[in-house]
């Protein structure tokens, strides 16, 4: 059906059922129609949206003579027609010509002489934007929707990783998660876990290793894959690298992907780009990065530390609230946390750089390992090998969470972190978190794998 007629046959679905309007105001723009049918829309919109009604005769006032014959076809003879699915269809053609109109001045600025970076960094933009076009000029009932749905599945939180942190926290919100911590603490193991975790529940995810090569990383999730301590790799048997050898298979053919700095180039612009077509092609749930120290941006030498580092973390912040994901970004914390006496748990005032990252954060979460500061006991006694600590020091959404903890307790034979003592509070009613047995190896070693 040629544009026109769709109009036509929308504009006619819309006038003889005003409900037509109401599900579709999330789906149509006023500047999806042209000529003189964008007046009718936007007359049809504006008697809705002040709750008068819509007559024959109003509408006629606003028409010219020689387009009048049409709006008798509408009224009489266009109605018969699913208003929600030609409304789909109408967005559908608005969206084509647009996205068709930016790649073709994107190229028009190429041929300009403008920078690619900068050509690129317009045109994720504009179709970004595009994403979200719609009823602008009414209420979102979708959000309306999606708020009383979250109520009962906790729809705004992922819910993949390990099962032991998505039962005692609900899961990771949309927006930028920042999990931070001193060198060797294991932020890039627990990670690795949470990857695990989610793509054997089917979730898709998108790895950015600026410090590990891929081939490394999956060595290491294969050997966690197996049940086995990645350290011990110079130990394992031809029978066990075999084993190794096939969980790599699997990896490969589960929804992961991995990008290190031979395939992006590191830059925060450049990855934007990559997660949006990501999401959009192969439905990517979240997105993990190790780590925002080593993130760059373009004309960063141009640019001090902190400024460097602060535009990485609100472009990471904007792009996770934007596509709605959860972004898990790993990141350093300073020298402070090792001359200060005591227990040397981490403060919000480590985080390097700290203003800007606490403020784009939607949850920043610090790993704690007392055993690391041979702090081997506590005040009771209680032995703490293999205790580590995942603090909430601020959780945006739900501020109670804030200060809370969760012991996770590792495990040296397999490399995994369990939460086999109950945790210190309790998040409300979770369903049964997901579990896939992973096989066991005898602890044949008793070091930490940081």
């Amino acid at each position: 059906m040629k544009k026109p007629e769709l109009e036509k046959f929308l504009l006619g679905s819309i006038l003889n059922n005003k409900d037509i309007l109401i599900q579709t105001i999330d789906t149509l723009n006023v500047d999806m129609f042209t000529d003189h049918r964008r007046e009718w829309m936007q007359f049809v919109l504006d008697q809705t949206l002040s709750g008068e009604n819509i007559s024959y005769h109003g509408l006629a006032t606003q028409t010219e003579d020689q387009h009048r014959k049409e709006l008798d076809q509408i009224f009489f003879e266009f109605s018969n027609r699913d208003g929600v699915v030609l409304a789909e269809d109408l967005r559908e053609l608005y969206l084509s010509a647009k996205t068709a109109d930016a790649i073709r001045k994107a190229n028009n600025g190429l041929v300009s002489g403008d920078k690619s970076t900068q050509v690129q960094e317009r045109l994720f933009d504009e179709l970004n934007d595009l994403r979200a076009t719609g009823g602008t000029q009414g209420k979102n009932y979708q959000r309306y929707e999606a708020a009383k749905k979250n109520l009962y599945d906790n729809g705004q939180y992922f819910q993949g990783g390990s099962p032991v942190i998505a039962q005692k926290t609900g899961g990771w919100p949309a927006g930028m998660n920042v999990i931070a911590a001193r060198p060797g603490m294991g932020k890039t193991t627990q990670m690795l876990w949470e990857i695990i975790y989610s793509i054997r529940q089917g979730k898709a995810v998108a790895f950015y290793s600026l410090e590990m090569s891929t081939e490394l990383i999956l060595t290491r999730m294969a050997c966690y894959w197996c049940g086995y301590n990645a350290n011990d790799i110079h130990r394992f048997s031809d029978d066990d690298k075999k084993r190794i050898e096939n969980a790599i298979d699997e990896i490969k053919a589960a929804p992961l992907f991995i990008r290190d700095l031979q395939d992006f180039s590191g830059k925060v612009e450049d990855l934007s780009a990559d997660v949006f077509v990501l999401k959009h092609r192969e439905g990517v749930e979240m997105v993990v990065i190790d780590y925002l120290q080593l993130m760059d941006c373009y004309n960063s030498f141009k640019m001090k530390t902190l400024d460097r580092v602060g535009r990485v973390s609100t472009y990471v912040a904007r792009m996770g609230n934007k596509l709605q994901l959860p972004i898990l970004m790993l990141s350093q914390l300073s020298r402070s946390v090792e001359i200060r006496g005591g227990a040397k748990r981490p403060i919000m005032s480590d985080l390097r750089e700290s203003g800007q990252i606490e403020q784009d954060a939607v949850t920043i979460t610090f790993i704690y390992r007392p055993e690391y500061y041979n702090i081997l006991e506590d005040e009771t006694g209680r032995s703490l090998k293999g205790l580590t600590e995942l603090i909430i020091a601020k959780h945006r959404i739900d501020g109670s969470r804030t200060g809370k903890k969760i012991e996770l307790w590792f495990n040296s034979g397999t490399g995994e972190f369990t939460g086999d003592d109950p945790s210190d509070f309790h998040m409300g009613s979770q369903p049964d978190p997901f579990t896939n047995p992973i096989s066991q190896k005898p602890d044949i070693n008793t070091h930490l794998p940081f």
